[in-house]
């Protein structure tokens, strides 16, 4: 990657930034969600300057909201598995106890 290139990665980054903040705030009030959230939304912001083409003419933002969202959602999915998963196991032991 050129010096170039890196620049325009970074200008794209900081404008839109803020996109990932207000989306991670709709999805979770819970704090430790809520920056696994950030930190995920950050990969999809970057698979979407990676994926953009300027040629089409279009929003940025419209464009990276889609990979951002997709990207929180796999991981609230994943978040979600987990909590069941130690509720059934917890759920299995105290069955297992009686």
């Amino acid at each position: 990657m050129n010096r170039y290139n890196f620049n325009c990665y970074e200008y794209i980054l900081n404008e839109n930034v803020d996109l990932i903040y207000i989306l991670a705030r709709r999805f979770t009030q819970d704090a430790k969600v809520y920056d696994e959230l950030i930190n995920v939304g950050f990969k999809g912001l970057y698979k979407a300057i990676r994926q953009f083409d300027m040629k089409l003419n279009k929003s940025f933002a419209k464009f990276a909201v889609k990979f951002i969202i997709v990207d929180m959602k796999n991981k609230l999915k994943s978040l979600t598995i987990d909590k069941i998963s130690i509720s059934e196991k917890e759920e299995h032991l105290k069955i297992v106890k009686k």
